[in-house]
């Protein structure tokens, strides 16, 4: 992740630890410098010692770094191929890369260095100001918020949000869904392209490449139109994969391995298409021109060239709706409808055209439809189509199956989350005040020493709101405890001392156990104020 900020040092390492991408443990590279030899000697220094640290680091350990990079250094970097270089190794030994004080038209050519210097990568710039506009449209993707900031970002980017929190749910869910629909929608078109075409070439082995159409020229221009291409801009626009993308998707990253490893659209897999329409187009021709080229009627007559055109054309139509339907997770009235429709629209087509005097079609309709032999061949080839797509061609996995491995992930995420006896969760309430789940205790208590006890109170931090980002849900990190000025007080929880005083090494007047703000017991009672030092707290 990079920030491309305006802000200066100080606060942009503020805004890095308020969204969580510094922490404590992270090794931070600040570089501030105004020469091109200072960089230098900066960028080769910490490059050394991340090196060193990541050769340190145990098998299971993880190193990660950050890199802090003033807009004085980024313009010596910019201006200079060596330094370049640098910032380019650089960026691929840190996590995080924090640019303060960049000018617009510095973000852009951040963009482009690091389109530059990895082409094989795809960027995305998010927004929300006309000084981010530079930036959107130098990265392959452009994200505009819509804010106080104007509507410029949003103009001139390729996809607008109204927060940033929706940019979870554009990248993880609209992200690889469209990604997968797009990629069939265009191998999809060629597929019915090809698988249209192809009969007519195949029947040239049969006319001896004289150049004899199979198709009548008025059906033959309405094909893309009325036929195949509602069902496709259904699918394009309305197919799921799955219903809960959070269960399905976030929580089982292996799903998303299909757009980082470019599975469904390739090179290899668009001439995978395009064979496999070829192969298909070869024995709807074949079949449908033999069956009727190889038999009579009861007067001795065969059906004529027409009416064998239009057969396999009804075969065409069958095959590339059929297959739509059978790639296709979601099936809507109105998807299946499309298909339905696109056939009905066929035969409509075919009945008309067959009525009127004069064209190529004139008196087919009756010939083909009322024979036996038509049904047979449309009813062998669909058949053979949906063999070959059932053998050949991955179907969705089972939901029973689906659904098991999901629970056991689900279980085994449960099993490394931290017990609720090692600290309760804090949520945030509508006045922005965070306090903890414990359970407030109204009555007061008598000890068997006759000491009358304090009751229990809700644990309560209330935040100083000063951050870029707004607060961090069901969560406090130790950033804000640091330096957003929080500030709680620990009382005694009464149904903790009933649980001490239930221990035999513990007499009931040596009792005084606390809460802190995550839940956990602590051996004395005592006020903390963060603004303070803690070893001056009394008891």
């Amino acid at each position: 992740v990079w920030v491309l900020t305006g802000d200066k040092v100080e606060t942009a390492i503020n805004i890095g630890f308020s969204s969580q991408l510094l922490n404590d443990e992270m090794y931070q590279a600040v570089i501030d410098a105004n020469s091109t030899s200072v960089c230098k000697d900066d960028f080769r220094k910490h490059i050394a010692e991340i090196k060193k640290e990541i050769a340190d680091c145990n098998k299971d350990e993880v190193f990660k770094a950050a890199l802090v990079i003033s807009g004085d250094a980024l313009t010596c970097v910019l201006g200079d191929d060596t330094l370049r270089d640098l910032m380019s190794e650089m960026g691929d030994l840190v996590d995080v890369v924090i640019a303060c004080r960049v000018s617009p038209k510095q973000k852009a050519e951040v963009v482009r260095l690091v389109r530059g210097v990895k082409p094989d990568v795809v960027t995305l710039a998010i927004g929300d100001g006309a000084n981010d506009v530079n930036m959107i449209t130098a990265a392959h993707i452009g994200v505009g918020i819509a804010g106080l900031e104007g509507q410029q970002a949003v103009r001139a980017s390729d996809y607008a949000i109204g927060q940033f929190r929706f940019l979870r749910r554009l990248l993880f869910y609209h992200g690889r869904e469209c990604y997968r629909r797009n990629a069939y929608l265009v191998c999809y078109n060629f597929y019915k392209n090809v698988i249209f075409v192809m009969p007519a070439f195949w029947f040239g082995f049969y006319s001896s490449f004289s150049g004899q159409p199979i198709y009548d020229s008025w059906i033959y221009q309405i094909y893309n139109v009325f036929f195949t291409s509602l069902p496709i801009l259904i699918y394009a626009i309305f197919d799921k994969q799955f219903d809960d993308p959070v269960r399905h998707l976030e929580n089982r990253p292996i799903n998303y391995r299909l757009g980082m490893e470019y599975k469904l659209f390739n090179t290899t897999v668009f001439w995978k298409w395009v064979a496999y329409a070829s192969v298909q187009a070869l024995y709807i021709q074949a079949t449908g021109f033999d069956i009727f080229t190889a038999s009579v009627d009861e007067d001795g007559t065969m059906i004529g060239l027409w009416g064998a055109g239009a057969v396999i054309y009804g075969a065409v139509v069958l095959v590339a709706n059929f297959k739509l339907l059978h790639f296709s997770y979601s099936h809507y009235w109105f998807s299946v409808g499309s298909v339905v429709a696109s056939l009905a629209v066929y035969f409509v087509c075919v009945a008309i055209m067959s009525s009127i005097e004069g064209l190529q079609l004139s008196g087919v309709n009756p010939e083909i439809m009322g024979t036996g032999r038509t049904y047979f061949a449309w009813i062998l080839i669909c058949g053979l189509s949906i063999a070959l797509d059932m053998a050949l061609w991955r179907l969705p996995r089972p939901p029973a199956e689906e659904e098991g491995e999901i629970a056991a992930a689900e279980a085994e995420k449960k099993k490394k989350e931290v017990p609720l006896d090692a600290g309760e969760p804090i949520t945030r309430n509508p006045k922005h005040k965070v306090t903890s789940s414990l359970h407030h205790v109204s009555d007061r208590k008598e000890s068997s020493t006759g000491e009358v006890q304090e009751p229990a109170t809700l644990v309560k931090a209330e935040f100083r709101r000063g951050f870029s980002f707004s607060q961090i849900e069901n969560f406090v990190h130790p950033a804000y405890r640091r330096s957003a000025g929080l500030k709680f007080h620990q009382v005694a929880a009464s149904e903790i001392i009933e649980e001490e005083k239930s221990r035999e090494d513990v007499k009931p007047n040596q009792i005084k156990p606390t809460l802190n703000l995550t839940g956990k017991k602590t051996g004395f009672y005592q006020t903390v104020s963060l603004n303070e030092d803690p070893n001056e707290s009394q008891e």
